[in-house]
């Protein structure tokens, strides 16, 4: 659609069932679409027309992003499998990434050289992007997130933690995080120095990412879980979205030239 106008740019592009993602690439020319038809698809995102076969999987496909040169597309399916693809041809660049049960998520590291995947259950590895072989050993947590210099990778919890992890080797860097009930979903800062994270317990909090410990107060929504909370592109401020039908803006976070926070 025209953000100006909220007209359509392009001709729907359709699948067989329901469409779970939609992303444009890194250039904007191209938008990939997952999909419970079992595939995903590249289309142009000027015509709607596809541009390459279909992505296959033997199952529902719940997620498809881009790599950040725009060359691949990482999927990650229901049939208990990750798959690095060709966005311009749609053919498999690496061997399939196995978990034990369907797979929830699958991203690229900023450098594109590796790929994190979660399951159903809660376990998080990370992979080769060429070869599909994996980096590391199971991560047990899930909703994960690369640092911005892909060197860590922050998961959360339902055992009320969220950790920093190095991806390399699926070790812990740092103490667990730790909330009063489940955390729904952590995110380093821009500068990969912080983590930030919003849980049950009605609170988010920002911490070390390289001790754990907390670096602010604790911001607190009275009544509802929060849900999500994110940095701003420069660090200074965090958004969180919670259950009590706001999005807020609560703690302003900046740094001196002795980088004390203030």
């Amino acid at each position: 659609w025209d953000a100006a106008t909220g007209k359509p740019v392009s001709e729907p592009m359709k699948h067989e069932d329901w469409v779970e993602s939609a992303e444009f690439s890194p250039d904007g020319r191209w938008v990939v679409t997952a999909s419970y038809d079992d595939t995903a698809r590249v289309w142009d995102a000027a015509t709607g027309k596809p541009v390459s076969e279909p992505m296959k999987h033997e199952d529902w496909v719940e997620s498809a992003e881009f790599s950040p040169d725009g060359r691949w597309v990482v999927t990650a399916s229901y049939d208990d499998t990750a798959r690095v693809w060709d966005a311009a041809t749609g053919k498999p660049v690496s061997e399939p990434m196995k978990h034990e049960d369907s797979v929830h998520s699958a991203e690229f590291s900023p450098d594109g050289r590796w790929v994190v995947t979660v399951s159903k259950y809660g376990t998080a590895r990370v992979w080769d992007a060429a070869t599909g072989k994996p980096v590391s050993g199971p991560m047990k947590h899930r909703g994960t997130q690369f640092s911005p210099d892909s060197r860590w990778v922050v998961t959360v919890s339902d055992d009320k933690t969220a950790r920093v992890w190095e991806a390399a080797t699926g070790k812990p860097v740092s103490e667990p995080m730790k909330h009063e009930h489940f955390v729904n979903s952590a995110q380093f800062s821009p500068d990969g120095r912080w983590v930030v994270t919003a849980s049950g317990d009605k609170t988010a909090r920002v911490w070390d990412a390289a001790t754990g410990k907390p670096v602010s107060e604790t911001m607190r929504h009275e009544n509802r879980v929060i849900n999500s909370v994110q940095f701003s592109p420069d660090g200074r401020w965090v958004v969180m979205a919670s259950r009590d039908y706001t999005g807020s803006s609560p703690l302003c976070i900046s740094r001196n030239a002795n980088n004390d926070i203030y």
